[in-house]
Protein backbone atom coordinates (compact mmCIF):
# COMPACT_ATOMS: atom_id res chain seq x y z
CA UNK A 1 0.00 0.00 0.00
CA UNK A 2 1.61 3.13 -1.05
CA UNK A 3 0.74 6.24 0.82
CA UNK A 4 1.27 9.86 -0.33
CA UNK A 5 0.57 13.21 1.12
CA UNK A 6 -2.62 14.50 0.67
CA UNK A 7 -2.94 18.19 0.11
CA UNK A 8 -5.82 20.37 0.65
CA UNK A 9 -6.21 23.15 -1.87
CA UNK A 10 -7.68 26.34 -1.54
CA UNK A 11 -10.63 25.57 -2.76
CA UNK A 12 -11.36 23.19 0.13
CA UNK A 13 -10.69 25.99 2.57
CA UNK A 14 -12.96 28.41 0.45
CA UNK A 15 -15.51 26.13 0.89
CA UNK A 16 -15.30 25.15 4.65
CA UNK A 17 -15.41 28.49 5.28
CA UNK A 18 -18.95 28.67 3.19
CA UNK A 19 -20.52 25.70 4.69
CA UNK A 20 -20.34 27.49 8.15
CA UNK A 21 -21.11 30.77 6.56
CA UNK A 22 -23.23 31.34 9.31
CA UNK A 23 -20.58 31.34 12.12
CA UNK A 24 -19.31 33.66 10.69
CA UNK A 25 -22.15 35.71 10.40
CA UNK A 26 -23.06 35.17 14.14
CA UNK A 27 -19.53 36.12 14.95
CA UNK A 28 -19.50 39.58 13.12
CA UNK A 29 -23.47 40.77 15.07
CA UNK A 30 -21.80 39.68 18.10
CA UNK A 31 -18.77 41.58 18.47
CA UNK A 32 -20.57 44.45 16.39
CA UNK A 33 -22.72 43.77 19.60
CA UNK A 34 -20.00 43.29 22.15
CA UNK A 35 -18.58 46.82 20.93
CA UNK A 36 -21.34 49.02 21.19
CA UNK A 37 -22.33 47.71 24.17
CA UNK A 38 -18.51 48.43 25.19
CA UNK A 39 -18.40 51.94 24.07
CA UNK A 40 -21.91 52.85 25.78
CA UNK A 41 -20.92 51.74 29.16
CA UNK A 42 -16.79 51.16 29.42
CA UNK A 43 -15.45 53.89 27.53
CA UNK A 44 -15.65 57.45 29.11
CA UNK A 45 -16.99 59.68 26.60
CA UNK A 46 -14.31 62.87 25.46
CA UNK A 47 -15.10 66.23 24.68
CA UNK A 48 -13.31 68.42 22.66
CA UNK A 49 -12.95 71.98 21.87
CA UNK A 50 -10.84 74.41 19.87
CA UNK A 51 -9.29 77.73 19.27
CA UNK A 52 -7.52 79.15 16.51
CA UNK A 53 -4.44 81.40 16.61
CA UNK A 54 -2.88 83.21 14.09
CA UNK A 55 0.94 84.33 14.34
CA UNK A 56 2.42 87.44 13.07
CA UNK A 57 6.07 88.54 13.37
CA UNK A 58 5.88 92.76 12.68
CA UNK A 59 9.11 93.56 13.82
CA UNK A 60 10.24 93.36 9.68
CA UNK A 61 7.04 95.08 8.56
CA UNK A 62 7.70 98.53 6.12
CA UNK A 63 5.08 100.92 5.61
CA UNK A 64 2.17 98.62 7.41
CA UNK A 65 2.93 96.47 4.74
CA UNK A 66 4.03 92.10 5.89
CA UNK A 67 6.19 91.05 3.02
CA UNK A 68 6.31 87.64 2.19
CA UNK A 69 9.64 86.89 4.11
CA UNK A 70 8.00 88.21 6.76
CA UNK A 71 5.17 85.37 6.25
CA UNK A 72 7.98 82.67 5.71
CA UNK A 73 9.44 83.50 9.00
CA UNK A 74 5.66 83.70 11.25
CA UNK A 75 4.98 80.56 10.00
CA UNK A 76 8.75 79.25 11.48
CA UNK A 77 7.27 80.51 14.65
CA UNK A 78 4.36 78.62 14.85
CA UNK A 79 6.70 75.77 16.14
CA UNK A 80 8.28 77.77 18.16
CA UNK A 81 4.72 79.18 19.51
CA UNK A 82 3.22 75.51 20.15
CA UNK A 83 6.54 74.73 22.29
CA UNK A 84 6.26 78.02 24.21
CA UNK A 85 2.36 76.58 24.98
CA UNK A 86 3.80 72.96 26.42
CA UNK A 87 6.03 74.38 28.88
CA UNK A 88 5.15 73.78 32.36
CA UNK A 89 4.99 77.70 33.50
CA UNK A 90 2.73 78.07 30.36
CA UNK A 91 0.16 75.35 31.63
CA UNK A 92 0.65 76.03 35.45
CA UNK A 93 -0.34 79.68 34.44
CA UNK A 94 -3.64 78.42 32.43
CA UNK A 95 -3.88 75.38 35.10
CA UNK A 96 -4.28 78.79 37.72
CA UNK A 97 -6.49 80.74 35.64
CA UNK A 98 -9.00 78.10 34.38
CA UNK A 99 -8.84 76.58 38.41
CA UNK A 100 -8.45 72.95 37.62
CA UNK A 101 -7.45 70.18 38.99
CA UNK A 102 -4.96 68.30 36.68
CA UNK A 103 -1.26 68.56 36.94
CA UNK A 104 1.23 69.23 34.06
CA UNK A 105 1.57 66.05 32.41
CA UNK A 106 -2.53 65.46 32.37
CA UNK A 107 -2.93 68.60 31.31
CA UNK A 108 -0.12 68.61 28.58
CA UNK A 109 -2.53 65.02 27.58
CA UNK A 110 -5.00 66.96 26.94
CA UNK A 111 -3.96 69.41 24.63
CA UNK A 112 -2.62 69.05 21.17
CA UNK A 113 -1.46 71.57 18.88
CA UNK A 114 -0.47 72.10 15.33
CA UNK A 115 -0.15 73.83 12.14
CA UNK A 116 -3.23 74.68 10.37
CA UNK A 117 -2.09 73.42 6.42
CA UNK A 118 1.50 74.87 7.25
CA UNK A 119 0.13 78.30 7.15
CA UNK A 120 0.98 81.03 9.94
CA UNK A 121 -2.22 79.88 11.78
CA UNK A 122 -2.19 77.11 14.62
CA UNK A 123 -5.01 75.30 16.24
CA UNK A 124 -4.96 74.47 19.86
CA UNK A 125 -7.61 71.19 20.85
CA UNK A 126 -8.67 70.50 24.35
CA UNK A 127 -9.95 67.14 24.93
CA UNK A 128 -11.90 66.88 28.51
CA UNK A 129 -14.59 64.77 29.75
CA UNK A 130 -17.16 67.80 30.52
CA UNK A 131 -18.01 70.02 27.30
CA UNK A 132 -17.78 72.79 30.05
CA UNK A 133 -14.44 71.52 31.00
CA UNK A 134 -13.03 71.86 27.51
CA UNK A 135 -14.30 75.16 26.36
CA UNK A 136 -12.85 76.29 29.71
CA UNK A 137 -9.17 75.01 29.44
CA UNK A 138 -9.57 76.58 25.54
CA UNK A 139 -10.62 79.86 26.57
CA UNK A 140 -8.12 79.82 28.80
CA UNK A 141 -4.99 79.58 26.38
CA UNK A 142 -6.33 81.46 24.45
CA UNK A 143 -5.50 84.25 27.35
CA UNK A 144 -2.55 82.96 28.18
CA UNK A 145 -0.35 81.82 25.43
CA UNK A 146 -0.33 85.41 23.50
CA UNK A 147 0.79 87.13 26.93
CA UNK A 148 3.41 84.51 27.28
CA UNK A 149 4.68 84.75 23.24
CA UNK A 150 5.14 88.46 23.48
CA UNK A 151 7.25 88.32 26.91
CA UNK A 152 9.50 85.70 25.02
CA UNK A 153 9.42 86.47 21.39
CA UNK A 154 10.18 90.21 20.79
CA UNK A 155 8.12 91.90 18.03
CA UNK A 156 5.55 89.35 18.00
CA UNK A 157 1.91 89.54 17.04
CA UNK A 158 -0.70 86.50 18.36
CA UNK A 159 -4.15 87.28 17.36
CA UNK A 160 -7.52 84.88 18.21
CA UNK A 161 -9.25 83.90 14.41
CA UNK A 162 -11.35 81.19 16.27
CA UNK A 163 -13.15 81.51 19.49
CA UNK A 164 -13.11 78.14 21.59
CA UNK A 165 -17.03 76.60 21.31
CA UNK A 166 -18.88 74.65 23.35
CA UNK A 167 -18.84 71.08 22.06
CA UNK A 168 -21.99 70.02 20.96
CA UNK A 169 -21.10 65.70 21.37
CA UNK A 170 -18.49 63.85 22.27
CA UNK A 171 -15.49 63.27 19.60
CA UNK A 172 -14.61 59.71 21.09
CA UNK A 173 -15.52 57.40 21.14
CA UNK A 174 -17.06 57.22 17.71
CA UNK A 175 -20.12 54.56 17.82
CA UNK A 176 -19.97 53.55 14.18
CA UNK A 177 -16.67 53.27 14.03
CA UNK A 178 -15.95 50.71 17.04
CA UNK A 179 -19.60 48.53 15.46
CA UNK A 180 -17.25 48.20 12.28
CA UNK A 181 -14.38 47.55 13.96
CA UNK A 182 -16.08 45.04 15.85
CA UNK A 183 -18.09 43.19 13.07
CA UNK A 184 -14.70 43.39 11.47
CA UNK A 185 -12.52 41.83 14.25
CA UNK A 186 -15.15 39.09 14.37
CA UNK A 187 -15.31 38.19 10.69
CA UNK A 188 -11.62 37.67 11.03
CA UNK A 189 -11.37 35.50 14.02
CA UNK A 190 -14.13 33.28 12.91
CA UNK A 191 -12.88 32.83 9.40
CA UNK A 192 -9.50 32.25 10.85
CA UNK A 193 -10.69 29.54 13.30
CA UNK A 194 -12.79 28.34 10.78
CA UNK A 195 -9.34 28.06 8.41
CA UNK A 196 -7.52 26.12 11.69
CA UNK A 197 -10.49 23.66 12.18
CA UNK A 198 -10.23 22.61 8.75
CA UNK A 199 -6.39 22.35 8.32
CA UNK A 200 -6.15 20.33 11.65
CA UNK A 201 -9.46 18.43 10.96
CA UNK A 202 -7.64 15.34 9.54
CA UNK A 203 -11.71 13.62 8.81
CA UNK A 204 -12.36 12.41 5.13
CA UNK A 205 -14.09 15.12 3.41
CA UNK A 206 -14.74 12.89 -0.09
CA UNK A 207 -14.45 9.58 -1.86
CA UNK A 208 -11.54 10.20 -3.63
CA UNK A 209 -8.57 10.50 -0.64
CA UNK A 210 -8.46 6.75 0.40
CA UNK A 211 -7.95 5.84 -3.48
CA UNK A 212 -5.69 8.07 -4.09
CA UNK A 213 -3.31 7.91 -0.95
CA UNK A 214 -3.51 3.79 -0.92
CA UNK A 215 -4.60 2.55 -4.59
CA UNK A 216 -7.91 0.72 -3.41
CA UNK A 217 -10.72 1.14 -5.63
CA UNK A 218 -13.99 3.11 -3.98
CA UNK A 219 -16.90 0.76 -5.05
CA UNK A 220 -20.23 3.39 -4.25
CA UNK A 221 -20.85 6.06 -1.95
CA UNK A 222 -23.88 5.56 0.13
CA UNK A 223 -25.37 8.71 1.43
CA UNK A 224 -26.96 9.07 4.59
CA UNK A 225 -30.78 7.93 5.30
CA UNK A 226 -31.56 10.75 7.02
CA UNK A 227 -32.99 12.52 3.46
CA UNK A 228 -35.92 12.27 1.62
CA UNK A 229 -34.48 14.16 -1.66
CA UNK A 230 -31.50 12.75 -4.12
CA UNK A 231 -27.97 14.35 -4.60
CA UNK A 232 -29.36 15.48 -8.29
CA UNK A 233 -32.49 16.13 -6.92
CA UNK A 234 -31.99 20.08 -5.91
CA UNK A 235 -32.67 21.33 -9.83
CA UNK A 236 -36.47 19.65 -9.66
CA UNK A 237 -36.74 20.81 -5.81
CA UNK A 238 -39.07 23.86 -6.91
CA UNK A 239 -41.37 21.79 -9.06
CA UNK A 240 -41.54 18.83 -6.66
CA UNK A 241 -42.06 20.99 -3.97
CA UNK A 242 -45.59 19.95 -2.85
CA UNK A 243 -44.35 15.83 -3.41
CA UNK A 244 -41.79 16.40 -0.98
CA UNK A 245 -43.31 18.20 1.61
CA UNK A 246 -45.95 15.03 1.46
CA UNK A 247 -43.08 12.90 1.82
CA UNK A 248 -41.66 14.23 4.79
CA UNK A 249 -45.08 14.02 6.26
CA UNK A 250 -45.11 10.66 5.81
CA UNK A 251 -42.16 9.62 6.55
CA UNK A 252 -39.45 10.73 9.01
CA UNK A 253 -36.29 12.95 8.47
CA UNK A 254 -34.33 11.90 11.92
CA UNK A 255 -34.75 8.09 11.62
CA UNK A 256 -34.19 6.70 15.16
CA UNK A 257 -33.82 3.05 16.50
CA UNK A 258 -37.08 3.04 17.85
CA UNK A 259 -37.98 2.10 14.21
CA UNK A 260 -34.59 0.58 12.73
CA UNK A 261 -36.30 -1.00 10.12
CA UNK A 262 -36.82 2.31 8.27
CA UNK A 263 -32.96 2.02 7.30
CA UNK A 264 -33.10 -1.17 6.05
CA UNK A 265 -33.78 -2.46 2.55
CA UNK A 266 -37.08 -1.74 1.21
CA UNK A 267 -37.74 1.42 3.36
CA UNK A 268 -34.37 3.30 2.20
CA UNK A 269 -35.33 6.53 0.01
CA UNK A 270 -34.75 5.77 -3.30
CA UNK A 271 -31.10 7.43 -3.70
CA UNK A 272 -29.95 5.42 -1.15
CA UNK A 273 -31.65 2.63 -2.41
CA UNK A 274 -29.83 3.14 -6.05
CA UNK A 275 -26.30 3.99 -3.92
CA UNK A 276 -26.69 0.32 -3.00
CA UNK A 277 -27.41 -1.19 -6.01
CA UNK A 278 -24.20 0.77 -7.51
CA UNK A 279 -22.28 -1.70 -4.53
CA UNK A 280 -24.00 -4.83 -6.03
CA UNK A 281 -22.90 -3.59 -9.92
CA UNK A 282 -19.41 -2.42 -8.86
CA UNK A 283 -19.08 -6.13 -7.21
CA UNK A 284 -20.32 -8.01 -9.84
CA UNK A 285 -17.74 -6.46 -12.16
CA UNK A 286 -15.09 -6.26 -9.17
CA UNK A 287 -15.34 -10.15 -8.77
CA UNK A 288 -15.15 -12.80 -11.46
CA UNK A 289 -18.33 -15.32 -11.96
CA UNK A 290 -17.54 -18.47 -10.28
CA UNK A 291 -18.32 -20.31 -7.13
CA UNK A 292 -20.08 -18.83 -4.14
CA UNK A 293 -17.94 -15.29 -3.04
CA UNK A 294 -17.68 -14.62 0.59
CA UNK A 295 -17.35 -10.96 1.69
CA UNK A 296 -16.44 -9.51 5.10
CA UNK A 297 -17.92 -6.10 5.66
CA UNK A 298 -16.00 -4.04 8.14
CA UNK A 299 -15.06 -0.74 9.05
CA UNK A 300 -11.86 1.24 10.97
CA UNK A 301 -14.09 2.06 14.21
CA UNK A 302 -18.34 1.56 15.46
CA UNK A 303 -20.42 3.50 14.02
CA UNK A 304 -19.23 3.82 10.79
CA UNK A 305 -22.55 2.39 9.50
CA UNK A 306 -21.12 -1.22 8.13
CA UNK A 307 -23.90 -3.37 9.86
CA UNK A 308 -26.24 -1.18 7.63
CA UNK A 309 -24.63 -1.83 4.70
CA UNK A 310 -24.03 -5.60 5.16
CA UNK A 311 -27.99 -5.48 5.27
CA UNK A 312 -28.94 -3.66 2.53
CA UNK A 313 -25.97 -5.12 0.54
CA UNK A 314 -27.11 -8.56 1.39
CA UNK A 315 -31.06 -7.43 0.21
CA UNK A 316 -29.78 -5.80 -3.25
CA UNK A 317 -27.59 -9.21 -3.76
CA UNK A 318 -31.25 -11.23 -2.95
CA UNK A 319 -33.63 -8.94 -5.41
CA UNK A 320 -30.79 -9.83 -8.26
CA UNK A 321 -32.15 -13.53 -7.93
CA UNK A 322 -28.42 -14.40 -6.40
CA UNK A 323 -29.12 -16.80 -3.45
CA UNK A 324 -27.17 -15.00 -0.27
CA UNK A 325 -26.83 -15.62 3.54
CA UNK A 326 -25.90 -12.83 5.70
CA UNK A 327 -24.05 -13.91 9.27
CA UNK A 328 -23.59 -12.03 11.62
CA UNK A 329 -19.97 -12.43 12.93
CA UNK A 330 -20.30 -9.48 15.47
CA UNK A 331 -20.21 -11.37 18.28
CA UNK A 332 -19.88 -8.48 20.68
CA UNK A 333 -22.47 -6.55 19.98
CA UNK A 334 -24.85 -7.81 17.04
CA UNK A 335 -27.35 -5.88 15.84
CA UNK A 336 -28.56 -7.60 12.50
CA UNK A 337 -31.27 -9.86 14.33
CA UNK A 338 -32.49 -6.83 16.14
CA UNK A 339 -33.15 -4.69 13.03
CA UNK A 340 -34.54 -7.86 10.73
CA UNK A 341 -36.58 -8.59 13.76
CA UNK A 342 -34.96 -12.42 13.86
CA UNK A 343 -34.94 -14.84 16.74
CA UNK A 344 -31.21 -15.01 18.48
CA UNK A 345 -31.95 -18.14 20.70
CA UNK A 346 -29.68 -20.03 18.22
CA UNK A 347 -27.18 -18.42 16.01
CA UNK A 348 -23.39 -18.64 14.90
CA UNK A 349 -22.11 -18.93 18.37
CA UNK A 350 -24.15 -21.83 18.98
CA UNK A 351 -23.12 -23.52 15.47
CA UNK A 352 -19.11 -22.96 16.11
CA UNK A 353 -19.62 -24.09 20.07
CA UNK A 354 -21.50 -27.50 18.54
CA UNK A 355 -24.77 -26.57 20.33
CA UNK A 356 -26.91 -25.94 17.26
CA UNK A 357 -26.59 -27.76 13.70
CA UNK A 358 -28.53 -25.53 11.71
CA UNK A 359 -29.06 -22.03 12.48
CA UNK A 360 -30.80 -20.93 9.76
CA UNK A 361 -33.75 -18.02 9.45
CA UNK A 362 -35.36 -16.83 6.30
CA UNK A 363 -34.60 -12.83 6.52
CA UNK A 364 -38.75 -11.70 6.17
CA UNK A 365 -37.82 -10.20 2.51
CA UNK A 366 -36.90 -12.97 -0.01
CA UNK A 367 -36.81 -16.48 -0.08
CA UNK A 368 -33.11 -16.53 -1.80
CA UNK A 369 -31.78 -14.40 1.35
CA UNK A 370 -31.50 -16.80 4.75
CA UNK A 371 -29.81 -15.27 8.08
CA UNK A 372 -27.84 -16.04 10.56
CA UNK A 373 -27.77 -14.16 13.86
CA UNK A 374 -24.81 -14.12 16.37
CA UNK A 375 -26.75 -15.65 19.11
CA UNK A 376 -25.75 -15.71 22.59
CA UNK A 377 -23.13 -13.74 23.89
CA UNK A 378 -20.01 -15.41 23.90
CA UNK A 379 -16.44 -14.81 26.15
CA UNK A 380 -14.07 -16.25 23.30
CA UNK A 381 -15.32 -14.29 19.48
CA UNK A 382 -11.88 -14.18 18.20
CA UNK A 383 -11.39 -17.58 19.22
CA UNK A 384 -14.63 -19.01 17.79
CA UNK A 385 -14.26 -16.85 14.31
CA UNK A 386 -10.74 -18.25 13.86
CA UNK A 387 -11.70 -21.66 14.60
CA UNK A 388 -11.86 -24.39 12.37
CA UNK A 389 -15.60 -24.64 12.74
CA UNK A 390 -16.13 -21.58 11.48
CA UNK A 391 -13.82 -22.74 7.93
CA UNK A 392 -16.50 -25.85 7.88
CA UNK A 393 -19.56 -23.72 8.55
CA UNK A 394 -18.29 -21.36 5.73
CA UNK A 395 -17.04 -24.51 3.21
CA UNK A 396 -21.10 -26.18 4.25
CA UNK A 397 -22.75 -23.10 2.54
CA UNK A 398 -20.56 -22.16 0.01
CA UNK A 399 -22.12 -24.44 -2.09
CA UNK A 400 -25.54 -23.56 -1.28
CA UNK A 401 -25.34 -19.32 -2.00
CA UNK A 402 -24.14 -17.45 -4.35
CA UNK A 403 -23.12 -14.69 -1.74
CA UNK A 404 -21.91 -15.17 2.11
CA UNK A 405 -21.78 -11.36 3.74
CA UNK A 406 -20.50 -11.95 7.20
CA UNK A 407 -20.79 -8.61 9.45
CA UNK A 408 -17.60 -7.98 11.29
CA UNK A 409 -16.56 -6.05 14.46
CA UNK A 410 -14.62 -2.83 13.28
CA UNK A 411 -11.05 -3.50 12.58
CA UNK A 412 -9.41 -1.00 14.37
CA UNK A 413 -10.87 -1.76 18.02
CA UNK A 414 -10.82 -5.97 17.79
CA UNK A 415 -9.22 -8.95 15.97
CA UNK A 416 -12.34 -10.39 15.12
CA UNK A 417 -11.90 -9.41 11.59
CA UNK A 418 -8.32 -10.26 10.86
CA UNK A 419 -8.71 -14.06 12.74
CA UNK A 420 -11.54 -15.34 9.97
CA UNK A 421 -10.03 -13.55 7.08
CA UNK A 422 -8.47 -16.48 6.22
CA UNK A 423 -11.72 -18.36 5.25
CA UNK A 424 -13.35 -15.33 3.34
CA UNK A 425 -12.41 -13.91 -0.42
CA UNK A 426 -12.23 -10.72 0.33
CA UNK A 427 -13.57 -7.35 2.78
CA UNK A 428 -15.29 -4.43 1.96
CA UNK A 429 -14.09 -1.37 4.41
CA UNK A 430 -16.53 1.31 5.61
CA UNK A 431 -15.31 5.06 5.48
CA UNK A 432 -17.71 7.15 7.25
CA UNK A 433 -17.63 10.62 5.38
CA UNK A 434 -16.88 13.70 7.79
CA UNK A 435 -16.28 10.94 10.91
CA UNK A 436 -13.79 8.60 10.20
CA UNK A 437 -10.31 10.66 10.56
CA UNK A 438 -7.28 9.94 8.10
CA UNK A 439 -5.02 8.50 11.31
CA UNK A 440 -7.99 5.60 11.81
CA UNK A 441 -8.07 4.84 7.69
CA UNK A 442 -4.21 4.67 7.98
CA UNK A 443 -4.28 2.01 11.36
CA UNK A 444 -7.16 0.32 9.47
CA UNK A 445 -4.80 -0.72 6.59
CA UNK A 446 -1.99 -1.23 8.54
CA UNK A 447 -4.13 -4.26 10.48
CA UNK A 448 -5.17 -5.35 6.72
CA UNK A 449 -1.25 -5.84 6.50
CA UNK A 450 -2.06 -8.68 8.35
CA UNK A 451 -4.82 -9.66 6.75
CA UNK A 452 -5.15 -13.66 5.22
CA UNK A 453 -7.54 -11.91 2.39
CA UNK A 454 -7.33 -8.82 0.10
CA UNK A 455 -9.60 -5.67 0.72
CA UNK A 456 -11.93 -5.75 -2.09
CA UNK A 457 -12.45 -1.80 -1.84
CA UNK A 458 -14.08 0.81 0.28
CA UNK A 459 -17.82 2.27 0.81
CA UNK A 460 -18.21 5.47 2.04
CA UNK A 461 -20.67 5.87 4.09
CA UNK A 462 -22.86 8.86 5.02
CA UNK A 463 -22.14 10.54 1.91
CA UNK A 464 -23.06 14.06 1.13
CA UNK A 465 -23.33 15.68 -2.41
CA UNK A 466 -20.06 16.97 -2.18
CA UNK A 467 -17.33 18.27 -4.76
CA UNK A 468 -13.53 18.02 -4.23
CA UNK A 469 -14.12 21.64 -3.20
CA UNK A 470 -16.45 20.77 -0.08
CA UNK A 471 -19.58 22.29 -1.16
CA UNK A 472 -21.89 20.16 0.74
CA UNK A 473 -25.19 19.64 0.47
CA UNK A 474 -27.92 18.52 3.43
CA UNK A 475 -26.81 14.56 2.94
CA UNK A 476 -23.86 15.61 5.52
CA UNK A 477 -25.43 15.49 8.89
CA UNK A 478 -24.50 12.33 10.47
CA UNK A 479 -26.77 9.49 10.35
CA UNK A 480 -26.25 8.18 14.12
CA UNK A 481 -26.71 4.33 14.03
CA UNK A 482 -24.65 1.56 14.46
CA UNK A 483 -23.31 0.51 17.96
CA UNK A 484 -21.45 2.02 20.89
CA UNK A 485 -17.72 2.58 21.48
CA UNK A 486 -15.14 -0.98 21.70
CA UNK A 487 -13.05 -0.99 24.23
CA UNK A 488 -12.54 -1.19 28.27
CA UNK A 489 -14.90 2.10 29.43
CA UNK A 490 -17.94 0.07 26.93
CA UNK A 491 -17.32 -3.90 27.55
CA UNK A 492 -14.63 -3.77 30.97
CA UNK A 493 -12.60 -6.37 32.45
CA UNK A 494 -16.12 -7.65 34.23
CA UNK A 495 -15.99 -10.97 33.31
CA UNK A 496 -14.12 -12.20 30.32
CA UNK A 497 -11.15 -10.01 30.97
CA UNK A 498 -10.07 -8.98 27.67
CA UNK A 499 -12.90 -6.53 26.53
CA UNK A 500 -16.24 -7.80 26.87
CA UNK A 501 -18.85 -6.84 28.45
CA UNK A 502 -22.86 -8.83 27.14
CA UNK A 503 -22.33 -11.60 29.01
CA UNK A 504 -24.74 -14.50 28.67
CA UNK A 505 -27.27 -12.74 29.75
CA UNK A 506 -28.00 -10.64 26.41
CA UNK A 507 -29.04 -13.93 24.55
CA UNK A 508 -31.03 -14.98 28.10
CA UNK A 509 -32.84 -12.11 28.34
CA UNK A 510 -34.13 -12.17 24.81
CA UNK A 511 -35.23 -15.64 24.68
CA UNK A 512 -38.38 -14.98 25.84
CA UNK A 513 -38.99 -11.84 23.22
CA UNK A 514 -37.74 -14.08 20.26
CA UNK A 515 -39.92 -16.92 21.35
CA UNK A 516 -42.92 -14.65 21.13
CA UNK A 517 -42.04 -13.03 17.86
CA UNK A 518 -42.06 -16.33 16.69
CA UNK A 519 -45.61 -17.46 18.29
CA UNK A 520 -47.02 -14.46 16.92
CA UNK A 521 -45.48 -15.28 13.25
CA UNK A 522 -46.66 -18.82 13.30
CA UNK A 523 -49.97 -17.39 14.04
Amino acid sequence: MKKEDYEIDIGVIIGAILRRIWIVIIAIIACAIIAFIYVQYFVTPLYRSTVKIYVNNQSGTTNGYVSTTEINAAKELVNTYIAILKTPDTLGEVRKRADVDYGYSKLLKMIDAESVDETEIFSVSVSAESPDEAKLIAETIADVLPERISKIVEGSSVQIVQEATLPASNYYPSTTKYVLVGGFLGALASILLLVVLELIDNTIKDDGYATDVYGFRTLASIPSVNSNESSYGSSKKKKNKSKIFRRKSKKQVNISHKDERNVLCDKLPFHVSEAYKMLRTSLFNVLEDGPCKTIGVTSSNPRDGKSTMAINLSYVLAQSNKKVLLIDGDLRKPVVAKRLKLSTTDGLAEMLANESENALQPSGYFDNWMVISSGHATGNPSELLSSKEMKQLLAKYRSEFDYIIVDLPPINEVTDAIAVSAYLDGMLLAVKQDVTTRFDLEIAMKHFDFSKTELIGFVYTNASAVSKYGKYSKYSKYARYGYGKYGYSKYGYDKYGYGYGYGYGYGQNNNNNNNNNNNNNNN
